[in-house]
C-alpha cells in the first residue's frame, strides 16, 4: 500500500532520531509499500498512518545485528 506514513519510535513513545544515520523519520513509503531503516539494536515500535485507513502500531522486539539492524515494514 503506497503512501503510508511510518514513524519508528522507542517503546516509551519517543521518536527515534534517524538523522544521525542519514535517514528520515517519519517516512512515506513508495509505490511498492516497502521501506527499511538501519536502526540501532533495541526494541521499537512502528506507527503507521494513511488517510482512509485505520492507524496501526507494530512492536519490533529484539532488533540485534552487531551494531545496527534493518527494519523492513511491508504492506499489501
Amino acid at each position: 500500500l503506497s503512501g503510508v506514513e511510518i514513524t519508528v519510535l522507542k517503546l516509551d513513545g519517543t521518536m527515534v532520531s534517524m538523522g544521525n544515520y542519514g535517514q528520515i523519520n517519519p517516512k512515506i513509503v513508495g509505490a511498492n509499500g516497502d521501506y527499511g531503516w538501519m536502526i540501532p539494536n533495541g526494541d521499537y515500535k512502528a506507527d503507521l498512518y494513511k488517510d482512509g485507513y485505520y492507524d496501526r502500531s507494530i512492536t519490533i522486539k529484539n532488533v540485534n545485528n552487531s551494531q545496527y539492524s534493518v527494519l523492513i515494514v511491508t504492506f499489501g
